[in-house]
């Protein structure tokens, strides 16, 4: 029996305005009354993953966070993977010569936030882009964290490139980090990279050990790079119709999530 119902969040159970469309909260609603669980996996944050949690009454004990680099079980950290110190600077040495065509934020385990730019296309992007509508985006100068005396755990990189270097910085990413940090795609223009030991698929594979479950009991949701390792390790992967061609082939298409716990319910006899 799917007991376990993974899904992304941006792109996968949120639409383009940034909601859950009714029939997928309908139908989230209705696998959480027969007795399922479900365990969100984002790269947000665990306030923002809660914050939404309780716009849509649905419950949020569990959950991976930060692209795989902080699990949640029964409202308490299980496992965290900040990114090194070092790693950091070698990172914010290693790009420096690219300023001009990119912006990052380090995301702190405190939400906190250090931007390469005030202004640059993180802000253009994602505060006064349609599909935010954001105004409590605060961050500080990059160059504040390395000054810190006592530094907050930084969880991952958040990436952005311009829409006509996307492609280009990608390459130059996994050339450089690959093997030294998780480097994937979160959109056209976005990457995360995380400490090389978190990923979404590490914290799953470390959620079932620790709840004692096995794969086949699991199915999970995504749309993005970053989602491949989690369906890796679930049972049932599902890929969305819209996901990056990358993707697509490491599950079975799904219209929605709505889509798929109706599958689900079906292979369990609910429905």
């Amino acid at each position: 029996m799917i007991d376990t119902l993974v899904s992304d969040l941006d792109g996968t159970l949120l639409n383009a305005v940034k909601e859950i469309n009714d029939d997928d909260i309908s139908m989230l609603h209705q696998w959480v009354e027969l007795g399922h669980h479900f365990l969100p996996a984002s790269g947000r944050n665990v306030e923002m993953i809660r914050n939404l949690a309780e716009s849509y009454h649905f419950p949020c004990c569990d959950m991976i966070a930060y692209t795989g680099a902080q699990l949640l079980i029964n409202g308490e950290t299980a496992a965290e993977y900040p990114i090194e110190e070092q790693e950091l600077m070698n990172f914010y040495i290693g790009m420096s010569e690219f300023n001009e065509e990119i912006d990052y934020q380090f995301r702190g385990i405190d939400n906190s936030s250090f931007g390469l730019h005030e202004k640059g296309l993180f802000y253009k992007k994602l505060v006064l882009g349609a599909q935010m509508k954001r105004s409590d985006v605060v961050q500080q100068p990059l160059e504040n964290y390395f000054s810190l005396d006592i530094k907050p755990e930084i969880m991952k990189i958040f990436f952005v490139a311009s829409d006509d270097n996307a492609v280009k910085m990608g390459h130059i990413l996994h050339d450089r980090f690959d093997g030294i940090m998780t480097v994937s795609a979160s959109g056209e223009t976005y990457y995360e990279l995380c400490s090389l030991k978190a990923n979404k698929g590490i914290a799953l594979t470390e959620y079932m050990r620790i709840k004692g479950i096995e794969p086949c009991s699991v199915a999970a949701v995504g749309d993005a790079e970053n989602d491949i390792s989690m369906l890796q390790a679930a049972g049932y992967p599902f890929a969305m119709q819209n996901a990056d061609p990358c993707v697509k082939a490491y599950g079975k298409s799904a219209a929605s999530v709505a889509d798929v716990i109706r599958q689900c319910m079906k292979s369990n006899g609910e429905q």
